[in-house]
């Protein structure tokens, strides 16, 4: 009895220890999972990227339709002229004769401006071509917001996964404390042996450890989900009893039809291929004249003239047919045709993966639905099954094992219940990414 007293004294002593650790850092803010969406696409450089590449090629499409406007540019010099002998000059007035100097001044202003009348389909093949880049700088754009929703969403998951298993470590140790107890009670009135009070201990220890790992894990999640939303620190996820609404009415051949044809991702290849049909546009515009118009008007003086402006003007159209280049025009076909087979098996290789994974995915969230039902039974029954094993053990007819093993088999059971909630938010987390809009 005196090395159970001991050993008794001994673990007490380190479940009060453990239970005065000091917490970990605390949470500075907490956030609803819109909220922290909002906040990563904010801050998260791939959207911030796919921003910036938006309104470039927003930029590309006004250029190019500035094409079929006119250039305009000016003109404005001034110099001076210096001869080896100083030249006399007729006074225009007097008709006397001046004597001249080493030196003249002039001054010219012009005005220039040039027009392409014709290039060969050209201009109306590049804008084309940028306003289907803009198309697909718009659904990466898209899709890029879906990733940092996706991967938010996973981790404000794993936050919540987290937090749910530490409240089930704490019921645990509440458990595993009252065996405790109750071993401890019936050693002294002879009704157990000393090995029950230690199994007994050895729970409560085990429980205790296990809390401390799911804060540890709970810690992890919270700071990755206060990186991703631009927060320094940890940040507590919402519960919102909301997320967990299992009664969806989801059509699978109309999602995998608009997946199909309206996903982030099939956009972004579709704009490819358009772009790289008018890039063969644009190549074979080679093969066609250039027609062009400019114009110049010029005011020239100089000092000799007492700087009377005079002004030329010139008009003219200009025909520029390559007629041979070595090939050049070719291989330039030869490339974008090329091109314009790659994107369209990426297209094609890209419908094939979103229908793939949207398969894939609805498939889990139609499992974690049954999950979430049975997990939820087998935690009841588990439940009931202890309190069962609790009233026997007190009434001696059967021994700590049997107890301890029902404690694991609810343990066990708060795991997979916690687990198949999670998976469920994470399977229609990664639908909502594929298809790009949101179930709800």
């Amino acid at each position: 009895m005196t090395a159970f007293v001991k050993i008794t004294q001994s673990a007490a002593l380190f479940v009060w220890l453990v239970s005065i650790a000091p917490p970990l850092q605390g949470q500075e803010r907490v956030v609803t999972l819109p909220e922290a969406i909002r906040l990563a696409q904010r801050v998260q450089p791939t959207v911030v990227q796919a921003r910036g590449a938006l309104a470039v090629a927003g930029s590309d499409v006004r250029s190019a339709y500035s094409a079929f406007l006119p250039s305009l540019s000016g003109s404005a010099g001034a110099g001076q002229s210096f001869f080896p002998q100083a030249q006399s000059r007729l006074d225009p007035q007097t008709g006397e004769l001046i004597s001249g100097t080493n030196s003249n001044k002039s001054v010219n202003f012009g005005v220039n401006s040039s027009l392409i009348l014709f290039d060969g389909f050209r201009r109306e093949a590049n804008i084309r071509s940028a306003k289907a880049d803009r198309d697909a700088s718009e659904a990466s754009l898209i899709n890029q917001e879906a990733q940092v929703a996706l991967a938010t969403s996973l981790e404000f998951f794993n936050a919540l996964s987290s937090q749910q298993l530490v409240l089930a470590r704490e019921a645990g140790i509440q458990r595993a404390d009252e065996q405790f107890k109750i071993a401890v009670a019936k050693l002294r009135t002879g009704a157990a042996t000393v090995s029950d009070s230690l199994r007994a201990v050895v729970t409560l220890n085990e429980a205790r450890l296990q809390k401390l790992d799911a804060e540890r894990q709970l810690a992890t999640a919270e700071a990755s989900l206060a990186r991703l939303i631009g927060e320094p620190g940890r940040v507590s996820a919402v519960d919102d009893p909301s997320l967990y609404d299992t009664d969806l009415e989801l059509d699978a051949d109309a999602l995998l039809d608009e997946a199909v044809d309206r996903s982030p991702r099939v956009r972004a290849s579709d704009a490819s291929v358009r772009a790289a049909r008018a890039g063969v546009t644009v190549a074979k515009s080679g093969y066609w004249p250039t027609l062009s118009l400019s114009a110049n008007t010029q005011l020239s003086g100089s000092q000799l003239d007492d700087y009377d402006l005079q002004r030329t003007s010139n008009i003219n159209l200009g025909l520029n047919w390559n007629l041979f280049d070595r090939f050049s025009r070719e291989r330039q076909v030869d490339q974008s045709a090329v091109l314009l087979d790659n994107a369209a098996a990426t297209l094609a290789d890209d419908r094939r993966l979103v229908a793939a994974n949207l398969t894939s995915q609805l498939a889990a969230l139609n499992t974690a639905r049954v999950r979430i039902d049975v997990t939820k039974l087998s935690l009841e029954a588990a439940q009931a099954d202890l309190r069962v094993q609790l009233e026997r053990y007190r009434l001696g007819s059967i021994t700590i094992v049997e107890v301890l093993t029902s404690q694991e088999s609810l343990t066990r059971a708060e795991e997979a219940e916690v687990s198949a909630r999670i998976d469920f938010l994470r399977a229609k987390a990664q639908i909502e990414a594929i298809i790009g809009r949101s179930l709800s």
